[in-house]
């Protein structure tokens, strides 16, 4: 038999709207499925929106052998950054919940689609970061979104990685530049792959010290 921990008080807003219409329309809004908005909390002073949660479904998935189960070991509060809306900072408040398993008895954190696996951004927030730096430093990712540069970056490499994978490449280990076709005068200069043959990318119409 499972220990079931004392559910704590969901935190209420203290800007909350008890109306039902508009509770729906923020859940429209927010557009994560997983998620049921039920109150919010503007805090001017930090330019930012609080949105309090509850999880749509009432089970999990064992994550050990797969089986459904609706027997809740625990709660956790969460605080998850999400998208910016109207130039203010947007944070989901839920409960995530931690399921005993009927069959395995493992006992499991529920994995939210939407949740970045840090736990702490959702995956489009994520995306955004990654996009963002696409076109502008990592300090200047940082600075508009009020984030510490070395966690841009390194949410940037990450999903960097993670788009290599999606489309079956790997990133090169070692480079180095054809040096036998620089000497014999060749205008091209190649990047090879130093454990291997493969060219990796060819510059035209470049000298070598314009390449360093």
């Amino acid at each position: 038999m499972s220990i079931i921990s004392v559910k704590p008080e969901r935190i209420k807003a203290s800007k909350s709207n008890n109306d039902a219409s508009i509770d729906k329309t923020a859940t429209e809004l927010l557009g994560l499925g997983e998620f049921v908005v039920e109150s919010y909390d503007v805090d001017d002073a930090r330019q930012e929106s609080m949105l309090y949660c509850r999880i749509h479904l009432d089970y999990a998935i064992c994550s050990r052998c797969r089986c459904v189960s609706g027997d809740i070991h625990q709660y956790q509060t969460r605080r998850v950054r999400d998208m910016s809306c109207f130039e203010r900072r947007v944070c989901l408040v839920f409960d995530i919940r931690r399921f005993v398993c009927p069959k395995c008895h493992k006992v499991f954190t529920e994995s939210l689609d939407s949740i970045a696996s840090n736990g702490r951004h959702t995956k489009r927030f994520e995306q955004m970061v990654y996009q963002e730096c696409l076109e502008q430093t990592f300090q200047h990712v940082a600075k508009k979104l009020g984030m510490n540069w070395h966690t841009v970056e390194r949410l940037f490499y990450q999903k960097a990685h993670e788009q290599f994978q999606i489309n079956g490449m790997q990133f090169p280990q070692i480079l180095g530049i054809d040096e036998i076709s620089n000497k014999k005068g060749h205008k091209q200069l190649s990047g090879r792959r130093l454990r291997g043959s493969q060219n990796l990318l060819v510059i035209s119409d470049l000298q070598r010290t314009e390449v360093l």
